[in-house]
């Protein structure tokens, strides 16, 4: 589940949403992160947080929560091949047609959906990139 969790979480919340989503998660981890807010493990059903969303608006963490949600649930329904080449082919097409690095990025369906959904679902704006990367 959720403990071990040092960061202000509502578990409650955080469940409730994975039950909206039909998503299980088996654990959340705090790691410090360069580029991006979070991560998840398909296979381990993690979740990997940011340190620093520890200094940011609780809005944010749940958004970012919901996000990486979306693509365990991705995952589970796909398949992890099939997910992989769907997003890499994704990328490869916004590259090809002269989309930046963080634009094809952000233009990969399965990153549209999972913003588009964490957006729905935390009912808080779209942070303007939710992974924090740098392009």
């Amino acid at each position: 589940g959720f403990q071990g969790t040092p960061m202000a979480i509502d578990i409650a919340v955080l469940q409730d949403k994975c039950a909206e989503l039909g998503v299980e998660v088996a654990g959340y981890f705090l790691q410090r992160m360069k580029t991006k807010w979070g991560s998840c493990n398909h296979e381990t059903r993690h979740i990997r947080l940011n340190t620093e969303l520890v200094k940011k608006p609780k809005d944010l963490l749940e958004y970012v929560v919901v996000h990486e949600l979306v693509h365990v649930r991705q995952f589970a329904e796909t398949g992890y091949l099939r997910f992989m080449i769907r997003y890499l082919t994704g990328y490869l097409r916004g590259r090809r047609s002269g989309l930046s690095q963080r634009d094809a990025y952000m233009a990969i369906p399965a990153e549209v959906e999972a913003r588009g959904i964490a957006s729905r679902v935390t009912l808080s704006d779209e942070p303007d990139d939710p992974h924090g990367r740098t392009g």
